[in-house]
């Protein structure tokens, strides 16, 4: 039997939703969480065990006996955890943003976990484990999710898992059965450059980050999605169905993770002065749609608070201060 790479040392678990552990293999599994114990006859390939929710707190020690195979993992938290997806603008690190280094603080409340991505270069993987947020590592992290840690905080710790791919387009993010339907059915003259760019034809095919990013995460229990995408998909053609695209991911999303209420913040992608055309503004506004017509769903509107000369804008800060009021409204903070 073996535990999930995701729990590790230094890890946060949603707080207020049902704690999931989970690996593979056979046998008998047993949880325990300070007085919280879980336990569960395997037969494989696959187990998992649930706990009841907890609120805010720690630090923990989790004790796992899997066949005798004792595992303790130390320094556990319970708080808020957010999954950051989408492609180069939540991929854009702290250390290419205008937050000079003397202004990178230790935040020992705030964790990261990095999903392998295809492409290398990715200062974490999955075999560093949850990272505790220090001035020495913080440049690394997606400047949003430094930032989002820093306003969210509050005394109780926020981890964020790095999910997040440049130049991806979303069927890459759908599964191939739903990104192939042909009500989204674009033809191939009728798309972005990336859908077709050689350097990114590992990845942006239907159903590939799905299945080799996003579904590394079941079942595990978060506390909301912040996605930020779209870049790869402004023709107008594409624009016309994103909308529905995006519904289709949220609903997918949901329904793999068990939360069929799961929070999502869509960021609508900045202006761009090189692209101030019908494409650009149509995918703007597909993300609008979006966040008003799907229940859970809340638009972070990005284009007063970035640059807009550069398809990167280097400030985060004042969009991440967006994205964590929302965050911070849904769990009940001022």
């Amino acid at each position: 039997m073996r535990l999930d790479p995701l729990f590790t040392d230094h890890m946060v678990l949603e707080a207020h939703k049902p704690i999931r552990i989970f690996g593979a293999g056979s046998g008998h599994v047993r949880v325990r969480i300070e007085g919280d114990t879980a336990e569960a006859d395997a037969p494989g390939p696959d187990w998992c065990v649930t706990l009841p929710a907890r609120s805010p707190g720690g630090p923990y020690a989790v004790e796992i006996d899997l066949s005798g195979q004792k595992i303790s993992l130390q320094d556990v938290y319970v708080g808020d955890v957010y999954l950051l997806a989408g492609q180069s603008n939540m991929q854009f690190k702290l250390s290419e943003s205008s937050c000079p280094r003397d202004a990178w603080r230790d935040r020992p409340l705030l964790r990261a976990f990095s999903l392998s991505r295809p492409e290398p270069g990715e200062p974490f993987t999955p075999e560093d484990g949850w990272q505790v947020c220090a001035r020495d590592n913080a440049g690394g992290i997606s400047a949003i999710g430094y930032h989002l840690g820093e306003l969210c905080e509050g005394g109780r710790a926020v981890g964020i898992i790095q999910c997040y791919q440049g130049a991806s387009i979303i069927e890459s993010w759908l599964p191939q059965s739903l990104a192939d339907q042909p009500e989204f059915a674009v033809p191939i003259e009728d798309k972005h450059i990336d859908h077709t760019w050689p350097d990114y034809g590992v990845f942006n095919r239907s159903g590939y980050l799905y299945d080799h990013m996003f579904m590394k995460l079941p079942p595990l229990s978060i506390g909301a999605v912040v996605w930020y995408q779209g870049e790869s998909d402004t023709t107008p053609a594409e624009a016309r169905i994103y909308d529905k695209e995006l519904s289709a991911l949220i609903a997918r999303w949901r329904d793999d993770l068990h939360d069929p209420f799961l929070p999502f913040v869509i960021v609508q992608i900045a202006d761009y002065d090189q692209r101030n055309d019908e494409g650009w503004r149509a995918l703007q506004a597909a993300q609008k749609k979006a966040a008003a017509s799907i229940p859970g769903a809340y638009l972070a509107v990005s284009r007063d608070v970035c640059e807009s000369d550069r398809i990167h804008p280097p400030t985060k800060q004042r969009l991440s201060r967006r994205i964590a009021d929302i965050l911070k409204s849904l769990r009940g903070c001022p």
